[in-house]
């Protein structure tokens, strides 16, 4: 038998790829990850890594135990879960979301969920992707699409956010475009914003519903810098890179940025979702941050964008002035 602390070593071995980071990621000595893996190994009776310069790399045999071990971290982490649920508010709470919304509606005003809950320890996982939930990649998550799979999840609607054109006056005036202009505006909406390049989404993030709307709506539009983080496109954008596509709410917490009418009328509204396990959605820890979450999320974009530019002006200083 071994011993099952090894799986936890064998787990940050195999997702940190060296031996260095998985010792880092514990807060052990990479002497010590090195001898659980070797332990490890010695009780399956197999080599699990090949040692190269470049790091670890797993065998067909590693492969299989990090499928069979990863099974086993959920069902042990499941049944944390249901054991704490006695313990009160503390502990640990994955949380997946955007990095967008983490910076923009979340940090500004997490001081007071961590005021609140000094003994519970959210770990945000930054990510575009769909966590998979079922997989345990996460307790929470914060999702524009409803998950195709309801089986043992909880799921809440709360809010309501839509797609808006923003662009800098800068770049506006660059182009001969006065951004003071109504009926400027109007005509260059009317010839689709041809004249101006955008910046958008990256190959591998065009799956995204922005990305599709932009290139239904501006198919012709030229493309000057892509990124995979929205924070990154708005940020370009605002320095005058390009126009951009964003969720309305996030363009207008941009202070350099302005909303411009788009060539034809953007889609109805599109709905967020907090998605959970229904195993632990009680669970003192996790109810904790879900009531916070769903309290700061709830509504739609206009009805909390003054009290957000608050939030970010008393918590990062910034200040909404034309530019």
């Amino acid at each position: 038998m071994f011993d099952w602390n090894d799986l936890k070593v064998f787990l940050a071995a195999h997702r940190c790829g060296t031996i260095g980071r998985a010792a880092q990621a514990l807060g052990v000595s990479g002497s010590t990850v090195s001898r659980r893996l070797s332990a490890l190994e010695d009780a399956l009776g197999e080599s699990l890594f090949v040692r190269s310069p470049d790091g670890l790399i797993a065998t067909e045999a590693g492969r299989r135990a990090w499928e069979a071990a990863e099974e086993a971290e959920r069902l042990l982490e499941r049944v944390e879960a249901n054991v704490a649920s006695s313990d009160g508010a503390r502990g640990k709470v994955r949380v997946s979301v955007s990095t967008e919304v983490l910076h923009g509606a979340l940090l500004p005003v997490w001081n007071e969920f961590a005021s609140r809950h000094p003994e519970i320890s959210v770990d945000f996982v930054e990510s575009t992707g769909l966590a998979d939930l079922e997989r345990w990649e996460a307790d929470i998550a914060i999702r524009a699409v409803r998950p195709t799979s309801q089986d043992n999840l909880v799921i809440t609607r709360v809010r309501d956010t839509v797609a808006s054109l923003f662009g800098a006056p800068t770049l506006l005036r660059q182009h001969g475009i006065d951004p003071d202009d109504a009926v400027a505006l109007e005509a260059a909406a009317a010839r689709g914003w041809s004249e101006l390049p955008f910046v958008d989404w990256s190959d591998d993030h065009a799956h995204l519903g922005i990305a599709q709307l932009r290139a239904a709506v501006f198919a012709n539009a030229p493309i000057l810098l892509r990124a995979s983080n929205l924070e990154t496109l708005r940020l370009a954008a605002a320095a005058g890179v390009g126009l951009v596509l964003l969720p309305r709410f996030f363009g207008l917490l941009s202070p350099r940025l302005r909303q411009l009418p788009a060539p034809k009328s953007m889609p109805p509204a599109q709905p967020v979702f907090l998605v959970g396990h229904a195993a632990i959605r009680n669970v003192p820890r996790v109810d904790a941050v879900w009531r916070f979450l769903d309290q700061r999320l709830r509504g739609t974009d206009e009805d909390d964008l003054v009290g957000a530019r608050a939030d970010l002006n008393r918590a990062y200083g910034v200040t909404f002035e034309d530019a």
